[in-house]
C-alpha cells in the first residue's frame, strides 16, 4: 500500500513541470496548531514546527501550479517524518491535494481561501495504516521579489479521520500557517 502512495506523490510532484499550467511554485510553512481529540476528556495538544511536519499531522512542503499570477492554484502539500533507531522505525507521511483562490481585485496584498483533501500514512513495528483528512483555510498573501514569490499567513481548520488500525481517534486541528512561495 505504501508503494502506491509514493507513486502517487512522486507523480503529483512531477506533474507541475508537464502540466498545461502557466506557472508553478515551491514553498514551505511554519505551523502552529491546537490539536483536539474526539475522545472525551483527552485534552488539547499544542504544536509548533518550523517547517511544519507530518509528526504534527501537518504538511511542510508545498508545490503549486496555476495561472501566471497565482490567483488560482492547485496545491500539493506534503510532509514526511522518518526515524530509525536501534532496529525500530516509525514513519509518518501526509499528502494533501487542494485548490487555492485569491479573493477580490489583484494587488500586492491579496486575501485567499483554500480547500484540501488528503491522506495520512503512519507505520512502524510491522503495522501501518492510512486515514483521510479534509481541511479549509483563509488567509492573506503579500507578493515580494518583483513578483517572484509571496509571503502568506493563513488560519486553518483540518480534520484527520479516525484510524481503526492504530486506534488513534479523529483529530480536529485549528492552526496558523506562516509560509512563503517561490514562483517560477
Amino acid at each position: 500500500m505504501s508503494k502506491r502512495i509514493m507513486v502517487v506523490v512522486i507523480g503529483a510532484l512531477l506533474a507541475p513541470g508537464s502540466a498545461p499550467a502557466s506557472s508553478w511554485s515551491l514553498g514551505s510553512h511554519l505551523g502552529l496548531s491546537a490539536i483536539h481529540s474526539s475522545v472525551e476528556g483527552a485534552g488539547t495538544s499544542t504544536t509548533l514546527a518550523w517547517p511544519a511536519t507530518a509528526l504534527t499531522y501537518q504538511p511542510g512542503l508545498r508545490v503549486a501550479f496555476g495561472d501566471s499570477t497565482h490567483r488560482r492554484d492547485f496545491l500539493v502539500d506534503s510532509g514526511l517524518f522518518f526515524i530509525d533507531e536501534a532496529g525500530s522505525s516509525y514513519r509518518a507521511f501526509l499528502a494533501t491535494f487542494g485548490y487555492q483562490r485569491c479573493i477580490g481585485s489583484p494587488g500586492p496584498t491579496t486575501p485567499f481561501t483554500n480547500v484540501a483533501i488528503g491522506l495520512f500514512h503512519e507505520g512502524g513495528a510491522g503495522q501501518s495504516s492510512i486515514a483521510g483528512s479534509v481541511g479549509v483555510g483563509i488567509g492573506v498573501r503579500r507578493t515580494v521579489g518583483a513578483g517572484h514569490g509571496a509571503l502568506r499567513a493563513e488560519g486553518r481548520f483540518d480534520w484527520l479521520m479516525r484510524d481503526t488500525t492504530t486506534g488513534r481517534p479523529a483529530l480536529k486541528m485549528f492552526g496558523i500557517r506562516l509560509g512563503f512561495d517561490l514562483w517560477e
